[in-house]
């Protein structure tokens, strides 16, 4: 049994190109704008939401990376320095 056609708008992105997005998005440090700009360079008109929407299909989660200091090795000694006389 088949269903019958549906109305309603078809999809932008035909599935083809959906499993690339996905394929895309899976790498290790892979954003959506870092997403659209390949997808730009191969000629997908692609929105932003329409990339974070497959984004969330493969259930990915926005992750913001937390900044650490950026210490010198004179910043280091001395925190130990600081840490010894304190007693930590």
């Amino acid at each position: 049994m088949d269903d019958k056609p549906r109305s309603g708008r078809p999809p932008v992105v035909p599935p083809s190109q959906r499993q690339a997005i996905k394929k895309q998005l899976k790498r290790k440090h892979s954003s959506v704008p870092k997403v659209m700009a390949t997808l730009k360079q191969k000629g997908v008109n692609a929105s932003r939401s329409t990339v974070w929407r497959i984004a969330k299909e493969t259930q990915m989660r926005s992750v913001i990376t937390r900044r650490k200091p950026l210490l010198t090795q004179d910043h280091k000694r001395g925190t130990t320095r600081i840490r010894k006389e304190v007693h930590w």
